[in-house]
């Protein structure tokens, strides 16, 4: 049969040469605007746009180099890429958007090697245990981890993106509820990102969509930081502290800065294997057995008088006061930056019997004592 030149036969060919084009259109209109197509692609659309604003109240380490304006500011997406073409749009080609008035160079990844180099991460959903390789690797590196997967925050990621919904009646569809992006909001871990090195402004830290997952407090730190360093401390023999059954004797002395936290910290934790007991006393004459005394800030003018009772007494003094090294404390906590870090006076140890190990030296600064002081 021949309906306008073309047999049945011809137009059985034709049909699928008729689906092999409207394939074709399609995949032209997926590439041409995905933006339309996909319900998803506008919220990745606001979340790379957030990037750049979340960055503004970002301060990285000097190290890191970002005053060097010929160098690119480095996004890496780590797994899938949720962004589509969002971010090379925004921050791609001469007229892309700066970071910290650079130029962007946007990677995608999939192997925790090739995250080295980069100033912000986004990890896209992954297996609990890449997760964990991830931030393991990251670790105290200056590099700031973002993700948009409830529960990333808790885990340790520092800025977490969360796009809140509600459902409303569709108007187009009388009877049928659909969802609606209403708010974003953000999870921070403070702790995860200060140990870092990063500094988060308040501007980003107190707004009403801001939700701090851990907050970054300092004596937590502090308290956590004495069992690290007791480790790499050698009493003299004698004191039996090789037996397990007797506690670990920790005393503070003046004000408690600690609050709660020491206890938090040691109700579970030991030291040296020990179980650790802790007294809060407010002069000398309490001191009694103690191994380690934390002198507060609150007896700076006393602690000549603190030094002179204690002598030559085993006691690993321990502080976070400025000038107190100097003046014959044994290990002084300070901050380099939003590192913790501490200053040992070496020779005032060794007076009182106390070896303190060469990986802790190492790690220290050390401080000559200024012996007229006492």
């Amino acid at each position: 049969m021949n309906i306008n030149g073309i047999t049945a036969r011809e137009g059985r060919k034709l049909i699928p040469m008729t689906w092999v084009g409207l394939l074709l259109v399609l995949l032209f209109l997926l590439l041409l605007s995905p933006d339309t197509l996909f319900s998803q692609q506008p919220e990745y659309k606001v979340k790379a746009l957030l990037l750049r604003r979340i960055c503004r109240f970002v301060e990285w380490p000097e190290a890191v180099g970002l005053a060097d304006s010929t160098k690119p500011f480095v996004i890496t997406v780590f797994g899938e890429n949720p962004f589509g073409i969002f971010l090379d749009k925004n921050y791609g080609g001469k007229r892309g958007q700066r970071i910290k008035g650079k130029k962007v160079e946007i990677r995608y990844i999939n192997k925790i090697e090739e995250i080295a180099g980069c100033h912000l991460l986004f990890v896209s959903e992954v297996s609990r245990r890449r997760l964990t390789r991830v931030l393991e690797y990251t670790g105290e590196k200056p590099i700031l981890s973002v993700a948009d997967t409830p529960g990333y925050a808790r885990r340790g990621v520092h800025i977490n993106l969360l796009i809140e919904r509600k459902e409303i009646i569709d108007k187009t569809k009388p009877g049928r509820k659909r969802e609606i992006a209403t708010a974003t909001s953000l999870e921070i871990n403070e702790t995860a990102s200060r140990r870092a090195g990063l500094v988060l402004h308040n501007s980003l830290l107190k707004t009403k969509t801001t939700k701090i997952i851990n907050p970054y407090i300092p004596y937590r730190d502090k308290a956590d930081q004495l069992e690290s360093i007791a480790r790499f401390v050698t009493w003299p023999p004698g004191l039996s502290m090789e037996n397990t059954s007797k506690p670990f004797n920790i005393a503070v002395i003046g004000k408690n800065p600690f609050g709660d936290h020491l206890q938090d910290v040691y109700k579970k934790k030991q030291i040296l294997k020990k179980r650790v007991y802790i007294r809060y006393i407010s002069n000398v004459k309490e001191i009694g057995n103690a191994h380690l005394l934390f002198v507060s800030e609150s007896m700076k003018n006393e602690l000549k008088t603190i030094l002179d009772s204690i002598g030559e007494k085993p006691i690993l003094l321990v502080g976070d006061t400025e000038g107190f090294a100097r003046q014959g404390i044994h290990v002084n906590f300070f901050y380099e930056g939003v590192k913790l870090r501490f200053e040992i006076n070496d020779s005032a140890a060794r007076q009182a019997g106390l070896a303190i190990s060469w990986h802790m030296m190492k790690a220290a600064k050390r401080i000559a004592p200024i012996l007229e002081n006492r």
